[in-house]
């Protein structure tokens, strides 16, 4: 008891000759500004040039396929990806077109410039299957089917 009671005097009296120190100047701050920045998504590479009709006129379709996620928004879109000696783009078309730009690395197809670190991989059956940093996307309900 006799401890808490020294721990807790020796408390206030620091308090107190903190509080009271003659070296110590009141500053008068200004006040600051609360400024929101918005986070801002690095988008995938893509040629401001580079159109689809561009894609589907001056390269070479690699492949086609549906790709489906049943897990978290229930939905199915086409994809595609042309290539062109050593460049390799995905295509999303429908909409408004989103082409991205791949690197290639052995089978798999990196999405340029993308901060979840998502990539393709294309088996020598024109399998395709989605990747992230992470692992396999199929955990998280993605499939790709080839169309013909």
């Amino acid at each position: 008891m006799k401890n808490k009671l020294f721990l807790i005097a020796l408390s206030l009296t620091l308090l107190t000759a903190c509080k009271n120190d003659p070296k110590q100047e009141d500053i008068d701050l200004p006040e600051m500004e609360t400024v929101e920045t918005p986070i801002q998504e690095t988008p995938a590479a893509t040629s401001p040039a580079l159109t689809y009709d561009n894609l589907k006129a001056d390269y070479t379709l690699f492949g086609k396929w549906k790709i489906t996620n049943t897990l978290i928004v229930d939905e199915d879109f086409p994809f595609e990806i042309y290539t062109n000696g050593t460049e390799y783009y995905a295509v999303i078309p429908e909409g408004a077109h989103k082409i991205e730009v791949l690197n290639k690395k052995g089978n798999d197809y990196f999405i340029d410039k993308n901060k979840y670190g998502e990539y393709y991989r294309v088996d020598k059956d024109m399998n395709l299957t989605l990747f992230d940093r992470d692992g396999d996307l199929t955990t998280a309900g993605y499939s790709a089917e080839k169309v013909q």
